[in-house]
């Protein structure tokens, strides 16, 4: 496999870009990146003059336009999906080149932006494939970005554009409401099988009133300005009821009162002498899609439990309620 490192202004993705495409003789294109913004898919068609193309951009932040994602869901030749990785940030800018004369990969740090892909001090690696093995590899890579990546709808563009004109309108005041509003709409999208766990520890009501520190607040979608509030709840066994979310002054968590119509929410801290124990399991929420949250439980010895630790370590959001000693594990799937 062939590498050309590149640093702009010197040469300019575009201008790679433009040359790799016609080397190729390029029919598709696959964009990855952080940031996309408007004018872009008319200088990379300009420029590459593909037929077909894949888009996947980062909603993080509220960068990206919500203009330039519907022209995309626009073009009949173009396919959208968005990413988000809250409480992280998506953050890849990768560049796919396909034709009739092989494929080639830009890595690099030039987000889909004018400034990103011609004026910025940027950095990136052409990868050129010069065997099978080495197409089947930069394939492989792209697809696994696109993977993560969801479709997103015309109504949830057109709510993304509210949240974002929102943050953009306040950012002069520092304030955080509009960067929370922005969250709380990423995380009501569905993501294919997004969820939050979180060991039940010493919880009350027998462990189904679990407390979780506000910053994973997000993932419910928990206003802020709200200090309780209900929503439909699903379990096992096709069980359901309504769950209360409230808020605590006094140290700052939220606490999700599990009714006891779950399956399971009735044996989750075991009494020995009289007295309930620490609980030996965690209660993991999933998000489907008609924005209502669905709970399972699952002991500490359980394969499932370290299943749940090793994905959230791996996504880098594994964490602890606190600082002291006995601090209950979380992470996001």
């Amino acid at each position: 496999m062939k590498s050309t490192l590149f640093f702009q202004p010197d040469r300019s993705l575009i201008s790679v870009l433009k040359e790799v495409a016609e080397d190729l003789k390029c029919h598709h294109l696959g964009v990855c990146v952080a940031y996309a913004t408007d004018g872009i898919l008319e200088t990379f068609k300009a420029n590459t003059n593909y037929g077909t193309s894949r888009w996947l951009i980062g909603l993080d932040d509220g960068v990206s336009s919500p203009n330039l994602l519907t022209q995309i869901q626009g073009d009949v030749y173009a396919e959208l999906r968005v990413a988000f990785s809250a409480p992280k940030r998506f953050h890849p800018k990768v560049y796919l080149i396909s034709g009739e004369h092989g494929i080639a990969l830009i890595v690099g740090s030039n987000n889909a932006t004018s400034f990103g892909t011609e004026f910025n001090d940027e950095a990136f690696c052409l990868l050129t494939a010069e065997t099978d093995g080495d197409i089947a590899q930069l394939t492989s890579f792209f697809e696994s970005l696109w993977e993560r990546g969801n479709s997103i709808t015309d109504n949830e563009i057109h709510d993304y554009k509210l949240a974002r004109n929102e943050l953009q309108f306040v950012a002069k005041n520092a304030t955080k409401k509009a960067e929370q509003k922005l969250s709380q709409f990423l995380v009501g999208i569905e993501t294919n099988g997004t969820g939050f766990w979180i060991d039940i520890g010493s919880a009350m009501s027998s462990g189904r009133e679990i407390e979780f520190p506000k910053k994973v607040a997000d993932f419910f979608a928990v206003d802020g300005e709200l200090k309780k509030y209900d929503f439909p709840v699903s379990g096992a066994a096709d069980t359901k009821g309504i769950a209360t979310f409230i808020y605590r002054e006094d140290n700052g968590m939220w606490r999700i009162a599990i009714p006891r119509t779950i399956e399971g929410a009735t044996d989750l801290r075991s009494i020995e002498d009289g007295k309930h124990q620490r609980s030996t399991k965690a209660v993991l929420f999933k998000r489907k899609a008609d924005n209502a949250l669905h709970i399972t439980f699952c002991d500490h010895a359980s394969p499932e439990y370290e299943q749940l630790i090793s994905r959230s370590k791996s996504n880098g959001t594994f964490g602890k309620s606190s600082s002291q000693p006995g601090a209950r594990s979380f992470g996001f799937l």
